[in-house]
């Protein structure tokens, strides 16, 4: 049996034993939870042509400390590497995690915060329920701020949202409760559902 469950280019199951786990080559996006829990894992090499890794993909890999991750992917779900030493690691690093130009973790961020001019989008629950941020300043750069992306950041007083932003998804500062001012540029074109409801 492999190692591998591939189905139209998408790997849903990881069956093998091996501590360094390379991908073979034809996978577009690793699928919902398919390496999850995989406790033995030490490495894991991504091959490119990987477009997205879907939600907790790797999650609960608790030896996972090595992700070689390619230029092709394009979308991360926000909790495709929790619970792994790599997320930990790269949050000592810096607490804002970008993964080719998508920001995906910004939880252990505090005070006020400037995204870099990297940055193209901000996942979703990037900075979800993150408690020690005031205040945010979103460059040009950024086209899209996801859904839930600030949600719950009950601390946060003030974000500028610079020219070039064009979405603001649902929820995305859904009960930021202490938020009081907000600057939102004629870029923006599509603001999402209850974006600052509570």
């Amino acid at each position: 049996m492999s190692d591998f469950v591939i189905e139209n280019g998408v790997l849903t199951k990881y069956n093998g034993s091996s501590e360094s786990v390379v991908i073979p080559d034809g996978v577009t996006c690793i699928g919902v939870g398919a390496f999850l829990e995989c406790s033995g894992i030490t490495s894991i090499t991504i091959p490119d042509g990987v477009i997205m890794i879907e939600r907790a993909a790797f999650a609960g890999c608790s030896e996972l400390t090595n992700i070689t991750i390619p230029g092709s992917v394009m979308d991360v779900d926000y909790s495709a590497f929790l619970g792994t030493p790599w997320l930990e690691n790269k949050r000592k690093e810096n607490p804002l995690i970008v993964i080719n130009g998508i920001l995906i973790d910004g939880r252990t961020c505090e005070g006020e915060i400037t995204i870099p001019d990297e940055v193209t989008i901000i996942d979703d629950l990037a900075f979800a329920f993150c408690k020690s941020i005031t205040g945010i300043t979103i460059p040009g750069s950024v086209v899209k701020i996801g859904s839930e992306a600030f949600f719950d950041c009950s601390n946060l007083t003030s974000v500028t949202i610079q020219d070039g932003v064009k979405v603001i998804g649902e929820e995305a500062f859904f009960q930021c409760s202490s938020l009081t001012s907000i600057t939102i540029p004629d870029s923006v074109k599509f603001i999402d559902k209850d974006a600052f409801k509570g």
